[in-house]
């Protein structure tokens, strides 16, 4: 992971600091930190505790995402649900162009 910048900041919620830095993605363990990113409109999601024990020998890391409900609506989860996977597929394939619509509106600063 290429990390360019860091910022101590005595304990305060680091989203202040998202524009400043130019994240794209905002990941903590601190769940009110995410809520308040999304809160005020940027990609934000809670890094989970692990079990999983780590191979040293292994340099990639690997991040899953809950996307739909989460970060975005759940507008392609419920094309899912309410279809067969290929009807989900195809459906993802034809609107890649179109971005999903934001979970929640953001907040002014």
């Amino acid at each position: 992971m290429n990390i360019t910048r860091a910022a101590f900041i005595e304990g305060k919620s680091p989203y202040a600091y998202i524009p400043a830095f130019n994240v794209s993605l905002f990941l903590s363990a601190n769940e009110e930190d995410v809520v308040t990113a999304i809160d005020y409109g940027y990609p934000a999601g809670t890094v989970l505790p692990t079990k999983v024990v780590d191979d040293l020998g292994d340099g990639e890391l690997r991040i899953a995402f809950d996307f739909d409900g989460v970060i975005a609506d759940d507008e392609s989860e419920t094309d899912y649900q309410d279809g067969k996977l290929e009807d989900f597929y195809q459906h993802e394939t034809d609107n890649q162009h179109i971005p999903h619509k934001c979970k929640n509106q953001p907040k002014s600063l």
